[in-house]
């Protein structure tokens, strides 16, 4: 259902080569740089989706967790927030 989610959840969040979510987020976003647009808009996107979605953590929980460990309300905010983060201070002067 989520599938961008589910992908950098199985790169980089579940393999354990990261201390915590943070880590293994920033990580995966420099892998991808410099094509950030058409890598982290997908991620993105599903990431809202899933929040607009399934409101609560338990909804989440619920649906989601089966497929996707990992996931929280907490932890799909801090994805969307590295990546806002990322585009900001990396390509804010891109065309």
């Amino acid at each position: 259902m989520f599938p961008q989610l589910r992908g950098c959840g199985a790169n980089w969040i579940e393999l354990g080569e990261y201390a915590d979510l943070r880590q293994a987020t920033t990580a995966g976003i420099a892998s991808e740089h410099p094509f950030c647009r058409e890598f982290l808009l997908p991620i993105a996107a599903d990431a809202q989706r899933a929040l607009v979605l399934f409101p609560a953590d338990d909804l989440l929980d619920k649906h989601l967790r089966s497929e996707i460990p990992w996931i929280t309300r907490a932890a799909v905010r801090e994805i969307l927030n590295l990546i806002d983060e990322h585009m900001a201070h990396e390509h804010s002067t891109d065309a």
